[in-house]
């Protein structure tokens, strides 16, 4: 699917190494493995599978960015997806065959 949903950026205003940033997944709700993926570089989030509203409506991503200084510092960012329902399911009846009998008095 590789789907881009959102690119977040953080900035560091050291310079040089210090001041370099990427970043990282920290943490998905619910736990998704391998749906979301993140550019370390970029911050280029993606999803790398389908979403099933009947599964989950949303999920809570907790992004990392981490600068490259000597004890590196951190923030982070929360997004919220919020997925919508299309009708991506036909009606089903319960029961396939039904079999009626009527007088024919009637």
């Amino acid at each position: 699917v590789q789907t881009v949903l959102a690119t977040v950026t953080a900035t560091d205003a050291d310079p040089g190494r210090n001041g370099l940033v990427t970043y990282r997944l920290s943490r998905v709700a619910p736990p998704a493995p391998g749906l979301f993926g993140l550019d370390s570089t970029s911050g280029q989030l993606s999803l790398a599978n389908t979403l099933d509203y009947e599964m989950v409506t949303q999920y809570s991503i907790t992004i990392t960015a981490s600068d490259s200084g000597s004890p590196a510092l951190t923030s982070t960012a929360l997004v919220s997806l919020n997925i919508v329902d299309v009708n991506d399911n036909s009606p089903l009846f319960g029961q396939q065959f039904h079999s009626v009998g009527i007088s024919d008095a009637s």
